[in-house]
């Protein structure tokens, strides 16, 4: 490239551009992945719960219930990351609502922090919150539907564009065959 006169400028600017390319839409990846993996454990959180109140509607301790349903339901990846989060709490002295809590910041999923705030009530009170439990399952299904419906009228939005672009350019290809030969006749 330097033997054809060209400045080092435009090598470089082009590098500069890529660079940023790349490591934007590598972020962006990143980023979309991660937010993937948030719903998705959102999604289990709602088994999750209604595997707790279940287990508390049954006599289970406030523990009990939040590390049993880790245990037996850890074929998904999300399962397995509650269940280690409570095995760290446990092993760090801490009991299960603050290993949830502690999860939840990290990972920046409110839910978490919601049933670790009614699990700290459980277990400091001893009062039954299967009610809460429940009603907390159902909101935030609800809330995952609500999002997943709005994904789809956005998809569906995004969809229609290319599908009226598509039919001017194929009335335009049928068409200027037509409308030279018309064109042509009359001169």
């Amino acid at each position: 490239m330097l033997d054809t006169g060209m400045p080092i400028v435009v090598p470089v600017a082009l590098t500069a551009v890529g660079l940023s390319v790349g490591w934007t839409s590598y972020t962006r990846n990143v980023r979309d992945r991660a937010d993937n993996a948030r719903d998705e454990l959102r999604s289990a959180l709602v088994a999750y719960l209604q595997q707790v109140s279940l287990l508390r509607r049954g006599g289970a301790g406030v523990a009990a219930a939040l590390t049993l349903p880790g245990q037996l339901l850890a074929d998904s990846w999300a399962m397995r990351r509650i269940r280690d989060e409570l095995d760290l709490a446990q092993k760090a002295g801490l009991m299960p609502w603050e290993g949830l809590r502690r999860f939840g910041d990290r990972i920046q999923v409110t839910e978490l922090a919601d049933l670790s705030a009614i699990a700290a009530t459980a277990g400091q009170d001893g009062s039954a919150v299967v009610g809460t439990l429940l009603a907390r399952a159902e909101s935030l299904r609800d809330e995952l539907l609500a999002d997943e419906h709005s994904d789809a009228h956005r998809a569906s939005g995004q969809m229609s564009t290319p599908g009226a672009l598509q039919v001017f350019i194929i009335a335009a290809w049928v068409l200027y065959p037509a409308g030279t030969a018309l064109l042509s006749t009359s001169t």
